[in-house]
């Protein structure tokens, strides 16, 4: 066969895992024209860390596929609504909402809680996570959100893991010199009533 450009060769639009490709090893050494597979080329380019749950034919690959798979735990997840249990609320005629998303083992989950004119509060807000969470640092996990007295004022709140399904509320006040977190209750960080409302977001790893 005369000499040709790889330019002028002719395209194959659909390759094969065995079809041959001309590689240089080691071009910055001693290059070496030699030949590879397709399947050895895209093998080599495999991460070699932890695999990321893509949904593709192979898990190590991220491709514009893995990128629109759209089930949960995929790179391509969609935020998915649930329902959280309350400790220690009375939800009444409250609202309670929640959403999460899921991409491997990250977690991320927004929650909504208002009050109704029959919901109560007895003692220190605990809202149920989506997923069930890695059980070795979800105490160090404190993170912020939004408590709103309707038409008073606005307080920033601090969701902790602290069981490895359950997150409770604080609620940061100011105590001589610096800010500290209070339990949040029926009367804190202030008595809550009919429209008071909880914006909270965390994110943690799942087990």
């Amino acid at each position: 066969m005369a000499d040709s450009k790889i330019s002028d060769l002719n395209a194959n639009t659909t390759p094969a895992s065995g079809d041959l490709i001309a590689i240089v090893d080691d071009p910055e050494g001693s290059p070496v024209t030699k030949k590879s597979t397709l399947s050895q080329v895209v093998g080599g380019l495999k991460a070699t860390g932890a695999e990321v749950t893509t949904g593709t034919e192979d898990a190590k690959i991220v491709t514009p596929k893995a990128l629109a798979d759209a089930t949960t735990g995929k790179l391509g997840a969609a935020w998915a609504e649930y329902t959280p249990s309350l400790t220690n609320v009375t939800i009444g005629n409250g609202i309670i909402s929640g959403r999460y998303i899921q991409i491997g083992k990250l977690i991320i989950a927004r929650i909504y809680f208002a009050m109704g004119s029959t919901t109560s509060i007895s003692d220190k807000i605990r809202i149920s996570l989506p997923v069930t969470a890695q059980s070795t640092y979800r105490t160090y996990l404190v993170q912020p959100g939004i408590i709103i007295d309707q038409g008073v004022a606005t307080y920033v709140s601090m969701a902790r893991i602290d069981t490895t399904t359950t997150m409770s509320i604080a609620a940061q006040i100011i105590s001589g010199t610096y800010l500290q977190l209070t339990a949040t209750s029926a009367t804190k960080p202030m008595t809550w009533t009919t429209n008071d409302s909880l914006y909270q977001e965390v994110y943690y790893e799942a087990a």
